[in-house]
């Protein structure tokens, strides 16, 4: 029996039952898709995301259900996007295809934090000093060219 269990498993796995989870990496504030892979889907399927180790259910194409308008649904793809992510975001997501073949993608998701912008002015480039000086330069000599010809 035991030999049973694992050439079944085998069989499943190479029909891709089971798909590897695709690492992404998001920024707070920014979108992003999760790509299935899948191109022009027609015909009578389901499409499902969930996330969380407990499928928390996202998205439900048959109900024309989502339970932010935050997450989109490309009904051609099976792809979702997320809107204005948030650390609250990161994790573990699943889409499902269901239809006579289906397919299983997993995805989890890295949310970083939006880079802050420099207020640092000085140091900026290895020569911002001699830019400033020579700028300082060229509009004095500018002043006392105007005064001189004035």
């Amino acid at each position: 029996m035991n030999g049973f269990i694992a050439a079944f498993t085998l069989v499943g796995l190479a029909l891709g039952v089971r798909s590897e989870t695709i690492p992404v990496t998001g920024t707070v504030g920014q979108s992003i898709t999760l790509h299935t892979g899948v191109t022009g889907l027609h015909g009578d399927y389901q499409i499902l995301w969930s996330y969380g180790a407990e499928d928390h259910l996202l998205v439900d194409s048959d109900e024309n259900w989502t339970k932010s308008k935050r997450y989109q649904l490309d009904r051609e793809t099976g792809s979702i996007t997320i809107h204005s992510l948030s650390p609250d975001d990161a994790g573990d997501y699943k889409g499902q295809i269901i239809n006579g073949n289906g397919s299983t993608h997993h995805f989890h998701l890295i949310v970083e934090k939006a880079a802050e912008p420099s207020t640092d002015t000085e140091g900026s480039s290895p020569n911002s000093a001699a830019d400033r000086k020579t700028h300082m330069v060229a509009v004095l000599l500018v002043a006392v060219g105007v005064v001189l010809f004035a």
